[in-house]
């Protein structure tokens, strides 16, 4: 489960806990379709590139303010 997920400007910060109970994480700077980042737990620290590959789609369990909501379809883009 991702937790302290936030999306502020261009910039995605997340983590969660991996199968040894360590907290991973992440922040990256999205550019369009990618995003460059980095993820550090207290074992690892790399860097990483994801592609998205298809348009995101909102869930119900997502839970936004009005501004948080129109910051995230103006970064990643909407329908």
């Amino acid at each position: 489960k991702l937790q302290n997920v936030a999306l502020r400007g261009d910039v995605l910060r997340f983590s969660y806990r991996d199968a040894n109970g360590d907290t991973v994480n992440f922040v990256g700077k999205v550019q369009g379709n990618k995003i460059h980042g980095s993820a550090r737990s207290r074992r690892v620290h790399c860097t990483f590139e994801a592609t998205r590959t298809s348009i995101a789609e909102f869930f119900s369990e997502a839970v936004g303010t009005t501004e948080e909501v129109a910051n995230a379809e103006r970064v990643l883009g909407n329908r």
